[in-house]
């Protein structure tokens, strides 16, 4: 070839010895490895490799350069190397034939790095790419197939680029082997010429010309820069930046993402432009394929639809629709319920506590029901006993109230976390209850619009992540659940509340929060009043002052007693029924209401005169929140009542507006029962009070669906059949 090559190489014990892609640069030499020739593409000749070597010893190991990363940027990378080292995944090492990941450690010793990369594979979620764990994948067998048929490539047809990295200070990069033994040879297209490349199936790398320097009239139009500083920068989010350039063959553990353009600098290039070939979208439809056909689905390919949900950039959404029937019909188990809610969690960012509070942070979730009105009672009880309840709440649904509606009758109450300081109301009273944020578990609120529109709302594996995950992200450590059965529950059957419960109890426990349901019983309105504003929140100050109704009070004292006994805060149940009781009627837990919605922007002396005034009503009357009319209705015949119609009481409280407020009368609307399951009436007696502002007065068009609602019988009702709490599950 008419002239000599000189370059320094470290050549380890090995059979084969590498070339390096920086001294194949240099020289512009090309490889050709059938027939095993090197080229030179300034001269156009080729010659066959030989190479001579000379023994150094005192010649070290190639010694990258150091360059000083910004605090921020080291603190994160000091964080992820600590973590590493803990978890087996890099190990100090003497050999001088470590891998290249190393620390220089002052007075000029070196600290090599040896990586294990079975560890770092396990260890390493990928963000769009797929594994290669399963010889059986059928991405890897897409790849094989394209890459048979594939006759050159130049070698940047797609950037590395991902948006993700937008955000990226560190990546962690995983070393999949993806090509069998066999698949050593693929051609590159190089401006005016094509080389034969080999492929090591566990370092993919390709080569590059120096000669694009002197000519960049050469480079191809997708061509990496020979330096950073020659990188076009990035236009906007949806213009792909050209990546840095890339020699090196070997693996680095740790990598910079460039501020400038925003991508990874790793010598993995090769593999990454051959998954970035592939259609994401085929991988999510092989997902949905799997679970369409009743298989099993990995945590990993669960994280993978979840993630690319959230992003909103990588499944359309009717593969989402797709994917939730598939799940409808052919449900999902444990396993794969936890993993789904855990994604969700992770969608989005987590609210966190201090540690003097670990142990105390609990929260209470109904699966609602006609008058329920627990979490307004509950949540100040659990506080006054020392508990610490971060709570996010929803609003109605269907033909249940929301609990923030009815928080939002009392003027000036707030439910933005955004205009809350909830660290501080923590602190102080203990309790706050608040709306769902953006950033709070946002795959959930994709996914729940797509089960609305599917038609696939009432899978419980669907019904169990959504709930938990909003619950997950409170950053809790106990969690009691009331899950409803009956006429007027979303689960008409006792075995499909039990079934919902054990699902709900086993996610949640997946997710470290020790966890408990009750089942209770939901064919008859809870409490006297029923309501999405008002009227139930002067019950739930009747139940705070200690004069509830007995169906709320049960249900609340075994609850908040459950949730006192798993929490390890007293010895027995009886103990914890007993806490409960006491902290509604000594005052303390109404103390904590209304130091909550004074937290929640309501003003003082709102609070004062709604919890502590002679007339509760006074406060809605002056600001204009109660209904307009009140229709009453009497009972036709002497007996006991034996039950009343939540869910037909619920659907004409919502024909009446009540589930949608426009004015700040509507807030007034509900009913007022004047008697409960198991009361005696007699003909004439006023059994209920509707609170409407529909423009009949007497409600004529309502009136026999209203008195069909009471059912009486002759005989008294036995104990057992108002008996509100059924059981418990672990």
């Amino acid at each position: 070839m008419r002239r000599d090559f000189t370059w320094t190489f470290t050549v380890a014990n090995v059979k084969v010895p590498i070339l390096g892609a920086d001294f194949l640069a240099h020289y512009a030499l090309a490889v050709h490895m059938n027939p095993r020739t090197l080229s030179d593409t300034t001269t156009n000749l080729r010659v066959t490799i030989r190479l001579s070597t000379t023994s150094e010893p005192e010649v070290l190991p190639h010694t990258p350069h150091p360059r000083r990363l910004a605090p921020h940027k080291l603190a994160y990378a000091k964080e992820q190397f600590d973590k590493m080292l803990s978890d087996g995944i890099i190990r100090p090492s003497d050999s001088p034939y470590a891998s290249l990941h190393l620390v220089p450690k002052p007075g000029g010793e070196e600290f090599r790095i040896c990586v294990d990369y079975r560890k770092l594979n396990a260890s390493t979620v990928p963000d769009r790419y797929p594994t290669f764990s399963k010889p059986t994948s059928p991405f890897v067998e897409e790849l094989r197939h394209k890459m048979a048929r594939l006759k050159y490539a130049t070698p940047r047809q797609q950037p590395v680029n991902c948006t993700s990295l937008n955000t990226c200070e560190i990546a962690n990069l995983r070393n999949d082997a993806v090509l069998r033994r066999t698949d050593k040879h693929l051609t590159i297209k190089r401006a005016n010429s094509t080389d034969t490349i080999a492929i090591d199936r566990t370092k993919p790398a390709f080569l590059e010309k120096r000669q694009y320097d002197a000519n960049p009239a050469l480079r191809p139009p997708n061509a990496i820069p020979a330096h950073p500083s020659d990188a076009a920068p990035q236009t906007s989010n949806d213009t792909p930046a050209t990546p840095v350039r890339q020699t090196r063959s070997a693996l680095f553990l740790l990598t910079t993402v460039s501020q400038q353009t925003k991508t990874v600098t790793t010598s993995t290039v090769f593999i990454c432009l051959l998954q970035l070939k592939m259609s994401t979208t085929s991988y999510i439809s092989n997902i949905i394929r799997k679970k369409r056909d009743g298989e099993e689905l990995t945590k990993e390919e669960i994280e993978i639809f979840v993630k690319d949900v959230s992003s909103k950039k990588y499944v359309t959404e009717s593969q989402i629709g797709a994917m939730l029937m598939a799940i409808y019909l052919n449900d999902v188990n444990v396993a794969e319920t936890t993993h789904l809610t855990n994604a969700m969690v992770c969608s989005g960012t987590k609210l966190e506590w201090d540690q003097m509070y670990s142990g105390t942070l609990v929260d209470k979730h109904s699966t609602g029901g006609v008058g329920d009105k627990i979490s307004l009672v509950l949540t100040p009880a659990l506080a006054a006993c020392g508990m610490k309840i971060p709570m996010m709440s929803g609003r109605s649904l269907e033909h249940t109230g929301g609990t923030l509606n009815k928080l939002e009758s009392i003027p000036g109450f707030n439910t933005d976390p955004m205009k809350i300081d909830c660290q501080k109301m923590l602190k102080d009273v203990g309790c706050f209850i608040i709306s769902q944020s953006n950033n709070l578990a946002p795959a959930d609120k994709i996914i729940y619009k797509v089960r609305d529109q599917t038609n696939t709302v009432s899978n419980l594996g669907l019904i169990t992540g959504s709930i938990i995950s909003k619950k997950a992200v409170e950053g809790i450590n106990g969690l009691i659940l009331d899950v409803k059965f009956g006429k007027a529950a979303f689960m008409d059957t006792e075995d499909k509340a039990k079934k919902l419960a054990k699902l709900m109890v086993k996610t949640s426990q997946g997710l470290g929060i020790k966890t408990k349901a009750l089942l209770t019983k939901m064919d008859n309105p809870l409490g006297m009043m029923a309501s999405n504003g008002i009227l139930e929140i002067i019950e739930s100050i009747q139940c705070l002052k200690g004069q509830g109704p007995k169906d709320i009070m049960e249900i609340v004292t075994h609850l908040g007693g459950h949730l006192l006994l798993m929490m390890g805060k007293v010895g027995n149940l009886e103990e914890g029924l007993q806490k409960i009781e006491n902290a509604t009627k000594d005052g303390s837990a109404l103390d904590r209401f209304q130091q909550m919605i004074v937290g929640q922007n309501v003003d003082p002396a709102i609070a004062e005169k709604l919890c502590k005034g002679q007339d509760t009503w006074e406060i809605f009357r002056e600001a204009n929140r109660t209904a307009k009319h009140i229709t009453e209705f009497y009972s036709k015949q002497d007996g006991f009542v034996k039950s009343i119609d939540a869910l037909n009481c619920a659907k004409i409280m919502g024909e009446l507006g009540a589930f949608n407020v426009q004015i700040p009368e509507d807030y007034g609307i509900g009913m007022q029962f004047c008697v409960s399951v198991g009361d005696s009436v007699t003909t004439g007696q006023c059994w209920l009070k509707v609170h409407h502002n529909d423009n009949d007065p007497k409600l004529v068009q309502y009136k026999q669906r209203i008195e069909d609602c009471l059912d009486f019988s002759t005989q008294p009702l036995l104990k057992e059949e108002i008996q509100y709490v059924k059981c418990e599950i672990n």
